[in-house]
Order: structure tokens, then sequence, then C-alpha cells
């Protein structure tokens, strides 16, 4: 009976601590949609965690067909290992302003160590809400830019997007809203 007690209580325990997980990430869902209509296109610098990701290689010029496929695989490839309900692109400032931008599709992990994982570093974040499709997302990281620049902000090399309000809540991909971060470079 000890032993049964004791490997029921630890399988609680793991429970436990996933549902934590699941509530941290629910709440984090619901703060951004209130940012997000709070917000609208204006701008906020937000502080935030260090976050780890795990991510696809660089890809160009994809549809969303091709996108579900590079999700599914991230998924499958470290299934247990996922925060639920948590992706995004990252890209980098440089090529954020061109046609077709080199991007990298990722999903929040709670794993460590891995070839495929980043740490998006703590620190504050320059934020802002993007209204509309992928195809679009430009013309965000272009303002974002432009109100640094205006603003004296530093930023570091990387821009995190994530969808708050995607396909599976409006009818059409000009109603998505979507989450657009860089990092701002507090040592100079």
């Amino acid at each position: 009976m000890l032993e049964l007690y004791n490997n029921q209580e630890e399988l609680l325990n793991i429970q436990i601590n996933s549902l934590k997980i699941i509530k941290q990430r629910i709440h984090s869902k619901r703060r951004n949609i209130e940012q997000a209509l709070l917000c609208g296109n204006d701008f906020l610098i937000e502080s935030v965690k260090e976050e780890y990701l795990f991510c696809s290689d660089e890809i160009f010029n994809i549809n969303d067909f091709e996108m579900t496929y590079v999700f599914g695989n991230l998924i499958k490839t470290s299934a247990e290992k996922l925060l639920p309900n948590i992706y995004g692109m990252i890209s980098k400032t440089d090529n954020a302003v061109k046609d077709i931008v080199p991007l990298r599709f990722y999903i929040h992990t709670t794993l460590k160590s891995d070839n495929s994982m980043i740490v998006k570093p703590s620190g504050k974040y320059l934020t802002t809400f993007h209204t509309g499709d992928y195809s679009t997302l430009q013309t965000t990281y272009k303002k974002v830019l432009s109100y640094a620049e205006k603003h004296n902000i530093i930023l570091y090399e990387w821009f995190y997007t994530e969808t708050i309000i995607g396909d599976w809540a409006v009818c059409s991909p000009q109603e998505y809203i979507i989450k657009v971060s860089i990092q701002i470079n507090e040592n100079i």
C-alpha cells in the first residue's frame, strides 16, 4: 500500500505541475488579448522572462499548408516537452523589411538544451500588435523599427511574433492579431 500511495502521489505531482504550466499559458494568452485590445496599434514596453523555443530551420517563402506541416514536425519531434498553444516565428531585423523574409518557426518548450532550441532572453521588449495576415507583417516590422529610431531605442536583432488570435477564432486572416516584440538593448 505504501508503494501504491507513493506512486499515486508522484503521479499527482506530475499532473499538478502540468496544470500549473497550462494555467500560466492560459493567463499569458488572456493577458496578450487584453493588451492587444487596449494597445491596438500603439507600442508598449514590457518585461519578459527567459523562454525556451524549439525551432525549425530557416524557411523562405512558405504558404499556410507548408507552415502547418512545419509546426506538425516540431510538435512530433518534441511533443513531450512542449507547452500548450504557444507558437510563433522569429526573423532578423535586417531581413524583416525585405519581400522574402527567412523565418524560423517555434513552439515554446520546457527543454533547456537541444540543437533546435534557442533561448529568448529575459529583458525589456518593445511590443505592438499587428492586425492582418502574415503576408503584411513587414509593415509592422518597419513601424517598430521607425518607432525605435524616433525614440532613440536601441534594439537587438530578432523579431518575435506570436499569433494571439488566429484562424481558430476568426473567419478571415485579415482579422488575425499577431504580437510583435523585439528586445531592447539596455546595455547602451
